[in-house]
């Protein structure tokens, strides 16, 4: 428990567990059930998926939208209602491109939707 009295467990992926973290519940089932423990690990070791109502992508140098097969890296793009419009002084419009924000990341998304930072 935590000075707060919450429970605080990593989540882990998959056997369809009921886990705690943060003081939410939630139960994993479905296509991480039959991971191996290194493949849990590598699972566990990428930044997440987007959260409800953010979008992402990667894209090459010309913009154009790479696979999500988890091997394609490139620019990591994120738009969505909470995502900012501009930067502090910079003028409006110079932010986002075509409705997305870029990051500065690198990163690979696979066909799960989970993302991994692998430069910046």
């Amino acid at each position: 428990m935590s000075s707060r009295g919450h429970s605080c467990f990593a989540p882990v992926p998959g056997d369809g567990a009921w886990l705690e973290s943060a003081s939410v519940t939630s139960c994993q089932t479905g296509g991480h059930a039959g991971l191996t423990s290194e493949q849990r690990h590598d699972l566990q070791s990428k930044q997440g998926r987007a959260v409800f109502g953010v979008e992402m992508k990667i894209v090459d140098g010309d913009g154009t939208e790479l696979p999500r097969d988890g091997k394609a890296f490139g620019d990591l793009m994120v738009r969505g209602p909470w995502i900012c419009s501009a930067y502090h002084k910079l003028v409006e419009g110079e932010t986002l491109k075509s409705g997305w924000l870029p990051t500065g990341d690198v990163a690979t998304i696979d066909a799960d939707g989970y993302m991994q930072i692998t430069d910046r």
